[in-house]
């Protein structure tokens, strides 16, 4: 474990490059602005791509860059979708590290000079990441404080191992650009599931480092885009089931035990599907208990026989303090 009180000095020389995509949240902007503008990074850019939004999003942006010359603004003439924004940024990305930021989230004070700090510590290390705070209230303030300050290292490998059997909780990491570079784009196929896949593609070219301080505070409100998957547990599988089999049918397939560790994504994928299954039938819920035991009894046939009781323990251990594919590590992506 390395603790943060032994890489934060002064301010990190560092380079660092925030892309925020943006559609409809002018709103929000000016508050997830102003807390990447806060960090503790002396070299730092944030380039705004709004993504053809109909309200006053492009002239708060505008406003915004015109106060602050480390802001940048791209405006699309039509909407080309996130991962449109999210991949022009990565091209535009030319500092030591990105990271992507939705515009209706922000950075709690200290988040990105930790992460710097570590990846600066550490060459081998990919990206560095953190749970996430969420805020349900649109005008509530919120004060995130970190209550560990410690940083733990892991294998790439071992990352995608764990992530095989209960997915991280985390939004906007911050990443080696070198590393990202490597790595390639957002899959544009994976509509819910493309900043995990993508976390798993970074892990094969690095170490991952994780700390247990709120790195991230994500909004909760009812124009959030992937609402409806939140809400779906079976759709939620099926878009796991696709983002592992995409990785492993791709980047992963080289890595030792793909297969094993394949298939261990499938049948944890398949467990929870059972549980979930089973709680809506006492919820009285029959059409998504059919669709979700169905499910599992198709990716694990054996299911059917012997209940998976240890998966029940380990879901129960392990919750996280999100939801839906948020809590599953994936963000809700925004347009």
């Amino acid at each position: 474990m390395l603790n943060l009180k032994n890489l934060l000095g002064a301010c990190t020389v560092a380079s660092v490059d925030v892309v925020v995509p943006n559609y409809q949240y002018a709103r929000f902007l000016p508050q997830c602005i102003d807390s990447v503008l806060r960090q503790q990074v002396h070299d730092l850019r944030v380039l705004i791509i709004d993504n053809a939004s109909t309200d006053n999003s492009l002239e708060v942006a505008q406003e915004l860059a015109r106060l602050d010359r480390r802001i940048e603004v791209q405006q699309h003439q039509t909407n080309l979708g996130f991962h449109a924004s999210v991949n022009e940024g990565l091209d535009w990305a030319t500092s030591d590290y990105v990271m992507i930021l939705c515009s209706d989230d922000f950075l709690p004070a200290g988040a990105l000079a930790r992460a710097v700090s570590i990846l600066e510590a550490n060459p081998s290390v990919a990206f560095a990441y953190g749970p996430y705070a969420e805020l349900r209230k649109q005008n509530l303030p919120i004060a995130v404080h970190a209550a560990q300050e410690n940083w733990k290292i892991e294998p790439g490998s071992s990352f995608i191992t764990r992530c095989c059997g209960s997915m991280v909780q985390t939004m906007a990491p911050l990443v080696r650009t070198a590393v990202q570079r490597r790595a390639g784009y957002y899959r544009t196929e994976l509509a819910q599931t493309s900043d995990l896949e993508i976390l798993l593609r970074l892990a094969c070219y690095g170490d991952v480092a994780a700390t247990c301080a709120i790195q991230g505070v994500q909004r909760i409100h009812q124009n959030n885009i992937s609402i409806n998957a939140w809400n779906d547990p079976v759709l939620t599988a099926l878009q796991e089931i696709e983002m592992f089999d995409c990785f492993f049918l791709n980047e992963g397939k080289g890595l030792p035990s793909a297969a094993n560790a394949h298939r261990r994504a499938r049948r944890n994928i398949a467990q929870r599907a059972y549980w979930r299954g089973l709680a809506r039938v006492v919820r009285g819920q029959p059409r998504d208990a059919v669709k979700l035991l169905a499910l599992a009894a198709r990716l694990s046939p054996d299911l059917v026989i012997m209940p998976p009781i240890r998966q029940l323990v380990r879901m129960k251990l392990s919750r996280p303090q999100g939801r839906g594919m948020a809590a599953a590590g994936a963000p809700g992506q925004r347009p």
